[in-house]
């Protein structure tokens, strides 16, 4: 079986075309050392009407509903390994969700629906965009804080986001995701987070964030947000039988 891994802001992909597999050798893949090692799986297919059909999956084998690094990552997928040479493309993701992704200013970008408010779980912010996120600004980012504040129950099937201002329009993020742990972007989270700082009124129509993983812009667009940012396709390599 062969595959593809591929990054995009350190958001590591197994990237497999046309296959299937299934969810205990999705979680024996992305182990590091006895696997490939990833944070987890993108199974990409041909479709009539989407220029492809994509089904994510997170490193502990269940199924992801959303990550705009992944989405980005078929973009370059599409656009490189298949040369399909389109400005834009459109998928299905899941099976539910269309997305709309493509290549411009040297950069891959997602373009998506603005995520929606839905709650707190104080202190935090919850939204949703096909997956959920709480999100909270911080004085200072740590690691430990933002892994006990993910130990509460109550962030059991959320994903946890902690932002620190740096300047006007730049703020460093860092998130907990589920089924993956900290990572060193998150294409949804950052979605999320935009739609915070835009609800507070703190930003207008543009930040960049600072993620372990590199720099990124997210700018909105009338009524959608595109996250643009790096991808590079680390290796191309052969899954053997019995691996």
């Amino acid at each position: 079986m062969i595959f593809y891994k591929i990054q995009s802001m350190g958001n590591d992909f197994i990237v497999l075309f046309e296959q299937n597999i299934d969810t205990k050798d999705i979680k024996s893949l992305c182990e590091e050392h006895f696997g490939v090692g990833a944070d987890g799986v993108l199974i990409i297919k041909s479709d009539k009407k989407y220029d492809a059909l994509l089904n994510i999956y997170n490193k502990d084998g269940g199924k992801a509903k959303m990550c705009g690094n992944g989405l980005k990552i078929v973009a370059y997928f599409l656009k490189n390994i298949l040369k399909n040479q389109k400005d834009e493309y459109h998928l299905l993701v899941n099976n539910n969700i269309e997305a709309v992704v493509g290549y411009e200013f040297n950069k891959y970008y997602a373009l998506m629906d603005m995520p929606s408010f839905i709650g707190f779980i104080e202190p935090y912010s919850l939204y949703e965009i096909g997956n959920k996120h709480a999100i909270r600004i911080v004085d200072y980012i740590s690691k430990t804080n933002l892994s006990n504040d993910k130990k509460n129950e109550l962030f059991s099937q959320v994903n946890v986001t902690n932002l620190e201002m740096l300047d006007t329009n730049k703020f460093k993020i860092l998130t907990y995701e589920n089924g993956v742990g900290i990572t060193k972007s998150c294409g949804s989270a950052s979605l999320c987070a935009f739609k915070h700082l835009y609800d507070l009124g703190i930003i207008n129509s543009k930040v960049e964030f600072v993620s372990l993983g590199g720099n990124y812009i997210i700018e909105k667009l009338m009524d959608k947000l595109c996250i643009y940012g790096d991808v590079k396709c680390v290796y191309k390599g052969e899954i053997m039988d019995g691996f």
